[in-house]
């Protein structure tokens, strides 16, 4: 199911997302019976609009300020794929940065276009 998620979300057209499941031998059938559960699941969800691309953009953006703040207040704060490394102590203070950062994100969001969350916080064992 994710890496239907991923290819449905990262791709520009149906037929794009098609050609990128089919290269990993996913089977066209799974991607058949992927999309139906997906869409029955979950019909507002705009898939094969390259939103993909949008999301990590304006996730980047956001790890990348929250970063950058903690330069700013000397926190140490490391980033992990997807997400940032903070001490326990300023667990707070890293999920208010990203989630005011979120509100103010640097690429527009489309009319109609699911909220893609991200995993945001793990915990450097320091005190």
């Amino acid at each position: 199911m994710k890496s239907f998620i991923t290819t449905a979300l990262e791709a520009a057209s149906k037929r794009a997302a098609q050609s990128s499941w089919n290269k990993k031998a996913l089977g066209s059938e799974n991607f058949v019976a992927l999309e139906q559960a997906v869409k029955q699941r979950y019909p507002e969800l705009i898939l094969f609009d390259d939103w993909g691309i949008n999301a990590q953009n304006i996730e980047g953006a956001i790890l990348r300020d929250v970063i950058l703040q903690g330069i700013d207040k000397d926190i140490v704060v490391l980033p992990v794929h997807d997400a940032v490394a903070v001490q326990q102590k300023h667990e707070q203070w890293a999920v208010e940065c990203a989630v005011f950062r979120a509100v103010d994100a640097p690429v527009p969001f489309k009319a109609g276009t699911p909220f893609v969350s991200f995993n945001f916080l793990c915990y450097l064992p320091l005190q």
